[in-house]
């Protein structure tokens, strides 16, 4: 079998923490035309989509309703609470609890994998309502913007609030 490098495909920085072939550890990326700056043009525009959430999530929920498809679900538990619901049960409870980001708050896109019109982008965020969390966003591109179309998080630290 002919090794990608021989075909005109060279390693992307190190710097760059995405990969897109998961069974190599050095990401790959075809150089030629104009595949590299549409594939970077497509990671700042999920990057962009990631940070309306990041940005809306302490009560902004117009920029929720940008970053989300209007059917995407949020999946997972904290402590005995599960969430498994329409993202617009989200935005209710942001709209309804404006300020959920603590004094710590912080978010961290920590990876963006994308192939063609999907993807997911992992967050990490501490301090959101006293926890810590990383979520996966499933992404889309449809009919040519990209959107979250699933939430997917993992509670990792702190104590939820009590209900």
């Amino acid at each position: 079998m002919v090794g990608r490098r021989d075909r005109g495909v060279r390693p992307l920085s190190p710097r760059i923490p995405w990969r897109l072939d998961a069974t190599r550890r050095d990401a790959t990326i075809d150089t030629e035309g104009d595949g590299v700056s549409d594939y970077l043009k497509d990671l700042d525009e999920v990057r962009a989509v990631v940070q309306l959430y990041i940005d809306g999530a302490n009560g902004d929920v117009a920029k929720l309703e940008q970053a989300f498809h209007p059917d995407a679900r949020m999946m997972g538990h904290i402590g005995p609470m599960d969430t498994y619901v329409p993202i617009t049960d989200f935005f209710a409870m942001v709209k309804a609890t404006p300020g959920m980001a603590g004094p710590n708050y912080q978010a961290t896109i920590r990876t963006i994998d994308i192939v063609g019109d999907a993807g997911v982008a992992v967050l990490v965020e501490t301090d959101y309502i006293g926890c810590d969390f990383v979520d996966y966003f499933s992404v889309a591109r449809i009919d040519g913007r990209w959107q979250i179309t699933n939430k997917t998080y993992a509670h990792t630290g702190g104590q939820p609030p009590e209900h």
